[in-house]
């Protein structure tokens, strides 16, 4: 069931039970607005079965709804915020325990939003832009009406294409993945915890998250890089120039021959050997012939 709710004085909430709803400045209206600027049957909601439809019933073209003017008559929803006279109301669901003050993720463009982890809170996710205080108090820009949290629990802000949240003194507490902290700078999966109230953070794709990408290889120049460095250059015409008068100023050297002895027999010269053995035999010869003779 839902409730018509007046920022900022909860004791003026009304249960959306009947079926026609007169707001007014009127005695006898549900929901009664002694405020100027508000007629006596200013607005009619109107409620059947699950639709909720705002009518205008004073042709007041400053009747607003999220700012904008309701006309003849709105359809409205949880979250959505009615303005007359400088009032303002606005629809709230008390199973949920949020008073959605922003528009949907998709709408806002906002790269940052978190995500309730409780099965009260139905899953909803919520956008972060700017700065945004979360707490119990109307005058938070998002409203959980937990018992356990401060009026004014804790702040997010979206700084640069980084999310912030800082701690407002509260009694117990606002923790991150388990600790507690005073301000900590948030990223895509963490755990936001505010009491026992747990949130996990959805937002952009950081540096982890990306994936790099290789430059092709080109194979000519693998190839290049892996051609062996002890290669000699071929000589070229200009080194052979070059060479030929250092070669010319070294003093020639006389190249050595080895004569083996055959060679030289042949050349006409006479191995000493030979010789000594012919005088040897000569010897002996001699001697044999003068004893026998």
């Amino acid at each position: 069931m839902l409730k018509l709710r007046v920022l900022g004085d909860e004791k003026k909430d009304v249960w959306l039970v009947d079926p026609g709803l007169i707001i007014g400045s009127a005695m006898g209206a549900g929901l009664l607005l002694p405020s100027p600027g508000v007629k006596d049957k200013h607005a009619q909601v109107v409620v059947a079965g699950d639709s909720v439809t705002l009518k205008n019933l004073s042709g007041d073209g400053q009747l607003l709804v999220n700012g904008k003017p309701a006309g003849a008559e709105k359809p409205l929803k949880v979250g959505d915020e009615i303005s007359l006279a400088g009032v303002r109301l606005m629809v709230v669901d008390p199973k949920e325990g949020f008073v959605p003050k922003q528009p949907a993720p998709e709408a806002s463009g906002s790269p940052w939003s978190i995500r309730a982890n409780h099965s009260a809170l139905n899953n909803r996710s919520y956008p972060i832009t700017g700065k945004m205080v979360l707490g119990r108090s109307n005058e938070c820009d998002i409203t959980l009406s937990v018992t356990h949290l401060s009026r004014k629990h804790a702040e997010l802000s979206v700084i640069g294409n980084k999310l912030v949240v800082k701690d407002l003194d509260s009694a117990n507490g606002t923790f991150v993945n388990g600790k507690r902290i005073k301000e900590e700078t948030l990223r895509k999966g963490d755990e936001l915890r505010l009491d026992t109230l747990s949130f996990t953070v959805v937002g952009p794709a950081d540096e982890m998250d990306k994936t790099s990408v290789r430059a092709a290889i080109n194979p000519v120049a693998m190839a290049a890089t892996e051609r062996p460095q002890t290669a000699q250059a071929p000589v070229t015409k200009a080194a052979k120039s070059t060479t030929a008068p250092r070669a010319a100023t070294t003093a020639p050297t006389t190249p050595r021959v080895e004569v083996k002895p055959e060679e030289s027999a042949s050349a006409g010269g006479m191995n000493p050997m030979v010789v000594v053995g012919a005088v040897i035999v000569a010897i002996v010869v001699a001697a044999v012939a003068y004893f026998v003779l």
